[in-house]
């Protein structure tokens, strides 16, 4: 399993996460970034998703604000 956080309060609501990795982000609503709440394990910026969902890579590495992290 992969940890995948997203500091909400530095999210600049670009967007970018949920274009290139829909299944796991989306919008909350007022322009900032949350987990898709199935993977939700505490909160709405922190969760885990399977190892073979490599989409969370790519958005923490496109997000213009280094606000996603992978672990």
């Amino acid at each position: 399993m992969k940890d995948v956080e997203i500091d909400q309060e530095g999210c600049i609501g670009c967007g970018s996460c949920y274009a290139l990795c829909p299944k796991v982000f989306e919008d909350d609503g007022s322009g900032t970034a949350q987990l898709v709440e199935k993977f939700r394990t505490e909160g709405a910026g922190k969760g885990e998703v399977k190892d073979d969902i490599d989409c969370v890579e790519t958005a923490e590495n496109s997000c213009p604000v280094n606000v996603i992290s992978v672990s």
